[in-house]
C-alpha cells in the first residue's frame, strides 16, 4: 500500500509541476499590439516654408548699400505715402562706398538718398533696418501692407519645383495659429529661380504665393508658416509604420506578421516615405495582422499573444 501511496503522491506532484511549468511558459509569451493592413489613398505632397504677408504689399528697397541713420517707425505702425521710414547716415555710407572703389563709382557716392520713405499708405509689417547697420539693395528694408487680405510667400526647392503647379490645393499650418490647418491654393510661381543664402549654405529656390481661403486673427503678417502642397494622389497603397519595420543582416527590411499565435518574419519591399510610414511595394496584402514595435531579438515563429485577445 505504501508503494501505491508514494506513486500516487508522485503522480500528483508531477501533474502539479507540469501545470505550473505550463503556466510559466504562458506568462513568458509577450502580449503585443498590432495593426491590420488596409489599402488607402495617400496624397503626394511637397512641403515648404515661408511667411504670412499681406496680399497687397509694397517692398521697400534701397538703391545702393547704405548705413541706416535714425529709424522713425517700427513694425505695426500705420504710415502714409511719402512718410519717412528711416534716414541714411550719409558720412558712414560714403566711407562704405569709397571702400568698394571702382565697383560703385563717384557718381553713386554723390547721389546717396538721405531718407527712405513709404511708397504707399498702409501698415509696416516688416522692418529690416537697424540704426548704424548696413542696408543692402538685395533685401527689402521694409514691407508696407495696404490690405487686410493675407497670403503666404514660400520658397520651393529646385528638386521639388517640377511637381508644383498653380491651382494646387495647399494645407497651411503654423505654431502660432489657432487652427491646425488652413486651406489655400497655389496662385503664383515665379518664372525664374534665385539663390537663397542661409548661413554658409546656398540653395536654388523658386518663389511662390499661396492664397488663403480662410483667415483669422492668429494669422499675423510676419509669422512663419509651413505649406503642404498636394501634388497628386496614389490609390490602393498599403503602409507600414516606421516603428514596425526592422532590417536584418542582409539589409532586408521585414515585419512580423501574426498567424495562429505566432509572429512570422515577412520580408517586404518599401517605396516612398509618407508621413504615416513606408509605402509597401510588395510583401504585404490588405487585411494582414502586423505586430507593432516588434523586438529585434525575436526568432521567426515567435509565440505571441495579441493585446485584447484571449
Amino acid at each position: 500500500m505504501k508503494r501505491y501511496g508514494i506513486l500516487l503522491v508522485s503522480t500528483l506532484l508531477l501533474a502539479m509541476g507540469i501545470r505550473v511549468a505550463g503556466s510559466l511558459v504562458r506568462e513568458e509569451v509577450p502580449v503585443v499590439e498590432y495593426r491590420v493592413t488596409q489599402a488607402q489613398t495617400v496624397e503626394d505632397r511637397v512641403v515648404c516654408s515661408g511667411k504670412i504677408e499681406s496680399a497687397q504689399s509694397e517692398k521697400v528697397y534701397v538703391s545702393m548699400p547704405c548705413i541706416a541713420g535714425e529709424v522713425y517707425v517700427q513694425a505695426g505702425d500705420a504710415v502714409k505715402k511719402g512718410q519717412k521710414l528711416f534716414s541714411v547716415d550719409v558720412g558712414a555710407t560714403q566711407q562704405v562706398l569709397a571702400a568698394l572703389g571702382e565697383s560703385v563709382g563717384a557718381l553713386a557716392i554723390d547721389n546717396i538718398e538721405e531718407e527712405i520713405t513709404s511708397p504707399v499708405d498702409g501698415i509696416v509689417t516688416a522692418l529690416n533696418v537697424v540704426q548704424g547697420e548696413a542696408a543692402e539693395p538685395e533685401e527689402a528694408c521694409a514691407v508696407i501692407s495696404s490690405s487686410s487680405a493675407l497670403q503666404v510667400a514660400v520658397t520651393i526647392g529646385e528638386k521639388d519645383i517640377r511637381k508644383v503647379q498653380e491651382g494646387q490645393e495647399v494645407h497651411v499650418s503654423g505654431m502660432a495659429f489657432d487652427q491646425e490647418n488652413y486651406a489655400g491654393t497655389v496662385t503664383y510661381l515665379s518664372p525664374s529661380a534665385r539663390q537663397l543664402v542661409s548661413g554658409t549654405t546656398t540653395e536654388t529656390v523658386v518663389d511662390a504665393v499661396i492664397t488663403l481661403q480662410e483667415t483669422d486673427a492668429s494669422l499675423r503678417p510676419g509669422l512663419t508658416a509651413k505649406a503642404s502642397i498636394v501634388t497628386g494622389s496614389s490609390p490602393h497603397v498599403i503602409l507600414a509604420a516606421y516603428e514596425d519595420v526592422l532590417q536584418d543582416e542582409e539589409e532586408n527590411e521585414f515585419v512580423f506578421v501574426y498567424q495562429r499565435g505566432r509572429a512570422y518574419k515577412r520580408v517586404i519591399e518599401t517605396g516612398a516615405e509618407r508621413s504615416e510610414g513606408f509605402e509597401v511595394l510588395s510583401g504585404l496584402e490588405e487585411g494582414e495582422t502586423v505586430i507593432s514595435v516588434p523586438s529585434e531579438e525575436w526568432r521567426d515563429g515567435q509565440r505571441v499573444q495579441l493585446a485584447g485577445r484571449e
